[in-house]
């Protein structure tokens, strides 16, 4: 049996968000991002602080991650751009597809980025995901729906990817040379549980991965983080996330990268009353520096 745990609300910052996503930690900055999809908000917490800024977007918003010169590269619809910091936008490329848009991104650790897409209603196979090489995409998996949560392992030989609707955690080999993933197999499947659909995740020092799930029509009031080992094919805990039901992603946080900080989506016609808060937990175990894009 697997153990359980309770998150709790991450007290500094008290609103709620309609779609708050793809959370990332800035160790050299200190700094929490996090983006507010449908409320076009790129958003960041400082920890030292306590001050939480944010910078209205004309576009949805589907995710932010580090660059190796300190910029944010940002999926604004479907753009890919630049932040500097002072907030100036720059683009670097276009989907030119107006129906789809940018969802979940991440950095290798030999620091490539990697994107996927979606369509703005969701539909089946509408997106792609890709990798970044020199302002271009690649496609790496046509026809995914809801391109979502990225993470390697520990040793970097292992990538892992999540397509929201088919309730699993697939798992490709890598090679760091080249940024070639291969031989897709099932690390983990939900399709058992009556939970909902895995979102956004994170990985530890440990291996394990933190798998932020998507409930909105689970039975309950609460919503859950699961951390999975994806060697055993097994669940090894359970976060509870009280009275949120929509659960979207998660990150480790913190001077000592110590703090798991989870994002969750608001609904007006939604009862869970935290939902849209950010939550935190201290498991007992630390998060891998953040990887950053490296421009090539």
């Amino acid at each position: 049996m697997y153990k359980k745990m309770t998150a709790e609300l991450f007290e500094p910052i008290e609103k709620k968000y309609q779609l708050a996503e793809c959370p990332v930690w800035d160790e050299r900055e200190q700094v929490l991002w996090w983006v507010d999809i449908p409320g076009q908000q790129l958003l960041n917490y400082n920890w030292s602080s306590g001050q939480t800024r944010y910078q209205n977007l004309d576009k949805q918003i589907g995710m932010v991650r580090l660059c190796d010169d300190d910029c944010q590269v940002i999926g604004q619809g479907g753009q890919l751009m630049l932040r500097q910091a002072n907030g100036t936008l720059s683009p670097l490329l276009d989907l030119d597809i107006p129906e789809v848009r940018f969802n979940d991104g991440a950095c290798s650790p030999d620091g490539r980025l990697f994107v996927g897409t979606m369509r703005y209603d969701g539909g089946k196979g509408g997106g792609n995901f890709y990798r970044i090489d020199k302002d271009k995409l690649t496609l790496l998996i046509p026809g995914v729906t809801i391109s979502n949560g990225l993470a390697w392992s520990v040793d970097s030989r292992f990538f892992y990817y999540i397509d929201s609707p088919t309730k699993k955690v697939d798992m490709f080999d890598y090679d760091p040379e080249n940024g070639e993933i291969s031989h897709r197999r099932t690390a983990f499947s939900l399709g058992e549980y009556d939970w909902g659909v895995p979102d956004g995740m994170c990985r530890d020092d440990e291996g394990r991965l933190w798998v932020a799930i998507f409930g909105e029509n689970s039975p309950g009031e609460d919503g859950r983080v699961i951390c999975i080992d994806p060697v055993k094919n097994e669940i090894c805990i359970e976060v509870k996330i009280p009275f949120a039901k929509r659960v979207t992603s998660c990150t480790f946080a913190g001077p000592l990268r110590d703090t798991l900080i989870i994002t969750t989506s608001f609904k007006k016609d939604f009862t869970s009353i935290n939902s849209g808060r950010l939550f935190m937990l201290q498991p007992g175990v630390t998060g891998s520096i953040e990887n950053r894009w490296i421009k090539r």
